[in-house]
């Protein structure tokens, strides 16, 4: 793991390398197995832990969140929090645990940048299979550093503050952690080179029980940050099927920037629209008959100038 930025910068160029991908990915599957085996032993037992029996939804007030957030506040949300989640280096450890938690964020940021560079691999089984390791033992080391954040918390740690983002209530960043996650993985992973294999594992979680509810959000999420053909459909499958207020919850968030941030046609308009109405009436937040005061505010609130926006 000493040559790390070396790996990344070869492969960023030599995007074809079989035998370095090999190695890396070896590599990652010998790291992460005891650790997958133990958190993968249940597939629901992934789903339970990041549970929430208060989604942060439940408190965005839709009078109040239609407004654009200017770019400052995206700064904060993206750079001061989502980005910075996984940094292990700001909780202070014993210095066997830091430097092994150190190791496996090292190992997993490499291995996701190899795969997102192996557009030119022609095996796509093997890109396949990456793809479901990378995604499960990042899975696994969220479980871990989420597990360790509760440790600090129950044992009134004072390393805890030094583990938040600034101004940041522990009881959100845990909720917001699942989202976080998806983010931090598209910067490792977004690339439409990537698009393929991420509608094979799409198709393939939909007939397999055993893969937890979170990793097929991961997914998803990565698939719509790519506005690839046929990401609504995804996402309302997704809100169907799912019953655990964290998936609904980081939809909604996801939903909501992106009504804000890309819709820019009426067609799509609607579609978040509805979409967002949908999510809040399974969680239970609004009534059937409160639809078009909900869609009339929203629709009010995005017709002021704000600028320019990305449209999808």
């Amino acid at each position: 793991m000493a040559y790390c930025d070396e790996v990344d910068f070869y492969t960023g160029i030599i995007r074809d390398d079989e035998s370095i991908f090999d190695r890396v990915m070896e590599k990652l599957e010998l790291e992460f197995q005891d650790i997958n085996r133990v958190i993968y032993s249940d597939a629901s037992a992934v789903d339970h832990f990041l549970e929430t029996q208060d989604p942060l939804s439940r408190h965005i007030d839709l009078n109040q969140a239609q407004q654009k957030p200017d770019e400052e506040e995206l700064d904060e949300l993206y750079d001061g929090s989502m980005q910075r989640s996984v940094v292990d280096e700001r909780i202070e450890k014993k210095s066997l645990e830091k430097k092994e938690q150190l190791r496996l964020d090292k190992l997993l940021r490499l291995s996701a940048s190899v795969l997102k560079n192996s557009e030119e691999i022609d095996n796509f089984e093997k890109r396949n299979s990456a793809y479901k390791l990378v995604i499960k033992s990042s899975i696994s080391f969220l479980i871990l550093y989420r597990h360790h954040l509760i440790d600090l918390l129950k044992k009134s740690d004072d390393r805890i503050t030094k583990a938040l983002p600034k101004n940041v209530d522990m009881n959100l960043f845990l909720n917001l952690l699942p989202l976080i996650h998806q983010v931090v993985l598209f910067e490792w992973l977004g690339s439409i080179k990537l698009q393929p294999v991420l509608e094979k594992k799409i198709d393939e979680d939909r007939n397999d029980a055993n893969v937890p509810h979170y990793e097929r959000l991961v997914t998803i999420l990565l698939h719509s940050d790519l506005r690839a053909k046929g990401f609504q459909q995804n996402i309302v499958n997704l809100v169907r099927d799912s019953e655990y207020n964290y998936i609904l919850d980081a939809v909604f968030i996801k939903s909501l920037m992106y009504y804000h941030l890309r819709s820019k046609t009426p067609k799509m308009d609607e579609f978040y629209l509805d979409l967002l109405f949908k999510i809040k009436k399974k969680l239970g937040h609004v009534a059937e008959k409160s639809r078009m005061k909900f869609r009339l505010k929203l629709k009010r609130e995005k017709s002021k100038p704000k600028g320019d926006l990305m449209e999808d």
